[in-house]
C-alpha cells in the first residue's frame, strides 16, 4: 500500500527526474486502483521541495484533475488557493479555483477567479466559453455575448459556443448559416448513418444541427427546424447510448423496494427525528418547471437557492463506502439500517451548511423524484415539492434541448414516451403513501394564477407570502441550468403548448 514514506523513498533514492516520473506513474496507479491514500500521496508530491517548478506545475495539474473527478471542490478550491501562493499568476490554478467555487455555488467567487484565468491566457477558448455561461447565469446578457462571439471570432467551428450564443440569438446570418450547413452535411456525408462519424465531430454536429433548429424555428421554417432537431437528437442519442428497459426497470425496483409496507414501517420508526427541517427538495421531470418554482421560492427572504445539488446522492455513496456497501442504486435500499439513514441525512445536512447559512435551502436536481423514499428515509423533517406538466410540452420541452449528464432518455420521443410513463408510475406510489410529505405544483396552474399557487406553496412550507416572490426575475444571484435565460423575464403563459407547431412531426 502507498504511503507518504513510499513517496518520500522514491523521491530521494535515485536520480530526480526518474524518481519524479515514478512518483507520478504511482499517483496514477493510486487514481486507477481508487485507493484511499490518492489524495494524501498527492500531496506529499505537489509540497515536495526537491521538484522543479515545471514538475510542481504538473503535480498540481494531476491533483486538480483527480479532484474534479472526484467532486470534492472543497479541497479543489484549497488546493487551487495553495497552488496560487507558489505560482500568484498561474491561470491554470485561477481556472481551477473558479471550476471549484462554480460547483460550491459561490458564483461570486468564481466569476472574477475565470475572469482572471480567461484574461492570463486569452487563447483558451474553452475557459472563455464557459466564462459565458457564467456570464448567462448571472444575467450578464452582453458580456455573455461578447464571450460567445470572441470564440466564435477565433474558432468559426466552435458551434457549441453558436448553441450558447442561440439563447439570446436563436437567429443566424446568412455566412453562419451556410457555414453550420455545409460543416452538418459533410459530416453526415449526405447519408442517414448518423453514428457514423468520431465522437468529436458527432459532438460539434450536435451544437450544430440544435442551433439550426433555433434558427429555422425563428424563422418559422418548422419542417426544416424538426428535420435538424431530429439529427442533432440521432448524434447526441449515438453518444449519450441512452438504456431506456434499464432506465424503466429501476423505475420499477425503486417502487418495488420502497413498498407501501417499507414506508409505513419506516415512517414509525423515523417519527422522533428532525433532520431537514429546513430542507426544501423541489423534483420533477426536466422542462417541467422546477427552476421556476426555486426562484419563486428563493426570493423569500428566509430562503437560499441551492439549484441543482448532487449532495444526495454522494452523501449516500459516501455512508455506503464506509459502510462497505456495494449495491447499486437503488438495491442497496434494504441493507440500510436507521443509522445509516440518519448517517446519510447528517453528511448532507453538513454539506449544505455553507449555502444555508442558517436559512431554509432549495435543493432543485430535477430527477430527485427518484429518491422520494431516501428524502423520507434521511431527513423525515424535509419538505418535497414536485412540478408537473403536461405530457406533451414535457416531452417537447427535453427534446428540443441538450440536457445535462443523466438525461440520456431525452434524444428520442420514444423513449421519453416510455420514460414520462414510468415516471408517472413511480410519482403515483409516492403520492399514495407520502402524500402528506409531497406537495404537486402544476405549471399550467402556476403560470395562470401565480399569486394563489405561491400561496398555497408557502402554506405548504409554513412561510408567510411575500408579492415580492413573484419579481423573481428582478434578482441578481446566478441560475446554473438551461432555464437560467427564461427565469430572467416575469412569468407567462407563452409557453404553454409550445409543441403545437410541431404537432404534425409528433404524433402526439
Amino acid at each position: 500500500m502507498a504511503t507518504d514514506k513510499n513517496i518520500n523513498l522514491r523521491l530521494n533514492s535515485i536520480d530526480k527526474q526518474m524518481t519524479f516520473d515514478h512518483a507520478i506513474a504511482l499517483c496514477h496507479q493510486l487514481i486507477s486502483s481508487r485507493s484511499t491514500h490518492t489524495f494524501d500521496v498527492l500531496q506529499q508530491l505537489i509540497t515536495h521541495k526537491e521538484i522543479t517548478r515545471q514538475q510542481r506545475e504538473t503535480a498540481y495539474q494531476l491533483t486538480f484533475n483527480y479532484l474534479l473527478k472526484q467532486t470534492d471542490y472543497l479541497k479543489l478550491s484549497a488546493i487551487a488557493e495553495q497552488a496560487l501562493v507558489v505560482f500568484p499568476q498561474w491561470p491554470v490554478a485561477f481556472y481551477a479555483m473558479a471550476i471549484a467555487y462554480r460547483f460550491m455555488r459561490m458564483a461570486d467567487k468564481a466569476l472574477p477567479a475565470l475572469e482572471k484565468a480567461v484574461k492570463l491566457m486569452p487563447a483558451q477558448l474553452a475557459w472563455r466559453r464557459t466564462l459565458g455561461t457564467l456570464y448567462k447565469e448571472f444575467g450578464r446578457k452582453e458580456d455573455a455575448l461578447a464571450a460567445f462571439n470572441y470564440c466564435i471570432a477565433q474558432n468559426q467551428q466552435d458551434f457549441e459556443s453558436y448553441w450558447l450564443r442561440s439563447d439570446y440569438q436563436p437567429s443566424l446570418n446568412e455566412p453562419e448559416t451556410a457555414l453550420l450547413t455545409q460543416f452538418f452535411e459533410a459530416v453526415t456525408n449526405h447519408t442517414t448513418q448518423i453514428n457514423r462519424p468520431e465522437k468529436s465531430n458527432l459532438q460539434l454536429l450536435t451544437y450544430a444541427a440544435f442551433t439550426l433548429f433555433r434558427h429555422y424555428n425563428s424563422h418559422q421554417n418548422y419542417k426544416l427546424a424538426f428535420d435538424y432537431l431530429t439529427k442533432g437528437n440521432q448524434a447526441l442519442s449515438t453518444i449519450t447510448q441512452c438504456n431506456i428497459s434499464a432506465d424503466i426497470k429501476e423505475h420499477g425496483t425503486i417502487k418495488d423496494l420502497f413498498s407501501s409496507e417499507y414506508l409505513a414501517k419506516t415512517s414509525m420508526q423515523s417519527g422522533s427525528s428532525t433532520l431537514g427541517e429546513k430542507a426544501i427538495f423541489i423534483c420533477g421531470l426536466p422542462r417541467s418547471g422546477t427552476t421556476l418554482v426555486e426562484q419563486i421560492i428563493a426570493s423569500h427572504p428566509q430562503v437560499n437557492a441551492g439549484d441543482e445539488l448532487l449532495y444526495l446522492a454522494q452523501a449516500s455513496q459516501a455512508i455506503l463506502q464506509n459502510h462497505n456497501l456495494q449495491s447499486p442504486f437503488p438495491n442497496w435500499v434494504k441493507q440500510l439500517n436507521n443509522k445509516h439513514w440518519h448517517e446519510i441525512g447528517e453528511h448532507y445536512l453538513q454539506a449544505c451548511q455553507p449555502l444555508a447559512n442558517g436559512n431554509y435551502l432549495t435543493d432543485k436536481m430535477p430527477l430527485n423524484y427518484k429518491a422520494i423514499g431516501i428524502i423520507h428515509q434521511a431527513l423525515p423533517k424535509a419538505k418535497i415539492i414536485y412540478v408537473r406538466r403536461n405530457k406533451e410540452d414535457v416531452i417537447w420541452g427535453c427534446y428540443k434541448q441538450i440536457l445535462g449528464q443523466g438525461n440520456s432518455f431525452a434524444n428520442s420521443l420514444s423513449d421519453l414516451e416510455q420514460f414520462y410513463s414510468a415516471h408517472s408510475q413511480l410519482m403515483d406510489h409516492w403520492l399514495k403513501h407520502l402524500k402528506d410529505k409531497v406537495l404537486v405544483v402544476d405549471y399550467e396552474n402556476l403560470v395562470s394564477t401565480p399569486e394563489v399557487v405561491t400561496q398555497s406553496i408557502c402554506e405548504f412550507l409554513s412561510l408567510d407570502y411575500q408579492q415580492s416572490m413573484l419579481e423573481f426575475y428582478k434578482k441578481q444571484e446566478p441560475v446554473h441550468t438551461v432555464s437560467s435565460t427564461q427565469v430572467r423575464k416575469p412569468i407567462t403563459q407563452k409557453h404553454l403548448n409550445d409543441w403545437q407547431h410541431y404537432k404534425s412531426f409528433l404524433n402526439f
